[in-house]
């Protein structure tokens, strides 16, 4: 049985365009894992295209290369699936560090599943809200 992990876009960001190696090479190898995200995450991704590729380490064609094979390791969540109370909670959780956070925390909330995140203020700032439901690589 495959366990489910939600995967904030900073993860896949950092992927892309910083030495994040150990958990990329985790994140592409894993077979045991579903890594879910909200749809949010294309608009977000398209909404930050330009500057990924300023930060890539890689080509063009390299970056969007390795972003395609990262889109066919997720699955898609659409977020009409997720309760509004979740979303209202998800919102509060978020809303005094990056309200762009709902969707992620929403869908960890609807599927009690941890969220991946590199988002240090996002995490510190939903621990003290008492949200610990956090996924590590490391801890594996």
């Amino acid at each position: 049985m495959n366990r489910e992990v939600i995967i904030d876009t900073n993860l896949i960001f950092a992927f892309l365009h910083r030495n994040q190696a150990k958990s990329a090479r985790f994140f592409f190898s894993e077979q045991g894992i579903n890594f879910l995200t909200p749809n949010f995450f294309v608009y977000e991704t398209f909404l930050h295209h330009d500057i990924l590729l300023e930060k890539s380490k890689g080509t063009k064609e390299a970056t969007h290369s390795l972003f395609e094979k990262v889109v066919e390791k997720l699955c898609f969540v659409n977020e009409t699936t997720i309760s509004v109370k979740n979303f209202v909670d998800a919102y509060y959780l978020c809303k005094d560090v990056d309200d762009k956070d709902t969707p992620f925390i929403a869908l960890s909330l609807e599927l009690n599943a941890p969220l991946w995140t590199r988002d240090t203020i996002l995490k510190k700032h939903l621990i003290s809200n008492n949200f610990t439901n956090f996924f590590d690589e490391n801890l594996l």
